[in-house]
């Protein structure tokens, strides 16, 4: 399958104590918006739609939310998001996903 796209972003001062949520809308060219998954820390499945997070190896203090939408088990998008708290781990609660 083709990539349509592939995004970075970054979230700063990103705070789940505060109610913090992150929204996430994967829509195909041709098919329009599906369904999307959160898998936590697992490894993709190549279902497509899947979004991950991961505690950045060099800072503590940042996660790396990854997008995979076509089901190939690769990124095709992320988002860095800089964090408050060390603690703050984005989990399904903090997501909209859509």
């Amino acid at each position: 399958m083709t990539r349509f796209w592939a995004a970075r972003g970054t979230i700063s001062d990103f705070n789940t104590l505060e109610g913090d949520q992150i929204r996430i809308s994967i829509t195909w060219r041709d098919f329009g918006t599906h369904d999307t998954t959160f898998i936590g820390g697992a490894a993709f499945t190549g279902a497509g739609k899947e979004v991950r997070v991961t505690r950045d190896p060099n800072d503590f203090f940042r996660a790396i939310v990854s997008i995979d939408s076509d089901g190939d088990r690769r990124t095709d998008g992320h988002i860095v998001v800089e964090m408050t708290h060390f603690f703050d781990l984005p989990g399904a609660e903090d997501f909209v996903l859509i």
